[in-house]
């Protein structure tokens, strides 16, 4: 956190990188709580037989795993986040 800087080049104020730390906080707890919904969703999904409306819902998991898009489980904000705060 102590590489951010102002758009005037000075580091951030102790009080804004505090805030922002927690902010961080709350979204890497927040996307460790959708993961975790996720994970039981899959479970449970895997469990019913594939007819009616989870048939679509794992060929659309599917898809997305193939696509390699990370936006079912909220991974792409924690990434952008992840990568400000080193």
């Amino acid at each position: 956190m102590q590489r951010v800087y102002t758009t005037e080049g000075m580091p951030l104020p102790p009080n804004v990188s505090a805030k922002l730390q927690r902010d961080m906080a709350r979204l890497r707890f927040a996307v460790s709580q959708i993961r975790e919904i996720e994970e039981a969703r899959q479970k449970r999904l895997e469990q019913q037989p594939e007819t009616g409306s989870h048939a679509m819902v794992q060929l659309l998991a599917r898809v997305d795993r193939a696509a390699g898009t990370p936006l079912s489980t909220g991974a792409a904000p924690y990434d952008l986040w992840c990568s400000l705060a080193s």
